[in-house]
């Protein structure tokens, strides 16, 4: 992870967090980890492919222990102030890792 990750969360825990903050929770989605950028050798590019699917189907069937990571979209709920009611607020947006 690079220096801007100062803290990590589990699925429980980052929940808490986005309710405590005034945010209901919209969706919830998680990427596996990338194998095929993680070991780049050509050699190995098949078999990171199968494997890659493979690690897919079991963070599909029990993602709490095989999710590399969740991603998760929230909506306000509601505002303290009136000025924020007129910001444009992007809750979602694809991302090529996620699980479709």
């Amino acid at each position: 992870m690079d220096r801007t990750h100062l803290r990590f969360f589990t699925l429980v825990t980052a929940r808490d967090l986005i309710w405590s903050a005034g945010f209901n929770i919209i969706e919830e989605r998680f990427t596996t980890i990338p194998f095929p950028l993680v070991v780049t050798l050509d050699s190995a590019r098949k078999l990171m492919g199968r494997v890659s699917r493979a690690y897919h189907l079991l963070a599909r069937a029990w993602p709490r222990m095989f999710a590399y990571q969740f991603v998760i979209a929230a909506q306000i709920v509601g505002f303290e102030c009136e000025e924020l009611k007129k910001l444009p607020i992007k809750v979602y947006e694809d991302h090529p890792h996620l699980d479709q």
